[in-house]
């Protein structure tokens, strides 16, 4: 539950400020901060949307047994 809590939280805060990322970021020149910045700020919740369904995968098969 905690984790879906904070998927939600992290992906809201990503919308609300895409704008500026649109704004600021991409018309930068490419950079290494700017690659780590655009790929720690996209990975995250990639990463922890598949934490949640593999969890809640992993969940199903142990309450199912």
């Amino acid at each position: 539950m905690f984790l879906a809590v904070g998927l939600v939280a992290l992906l809201y805060d990503n919308l609300l400020t895409l704008s500026e990322e649109v704004e600021v970021i991409w018309p930068q020149r490419p950079s290494l901060a700017k690659k780590c910045f655009l790929f720690n700020r996209h990975l995250v919740p990639c990463v922890q949307i598949a934490i949640a369904v593999c969890g809640s995968f992993a969940l199903a098969s142990r309450l199912s047994n």
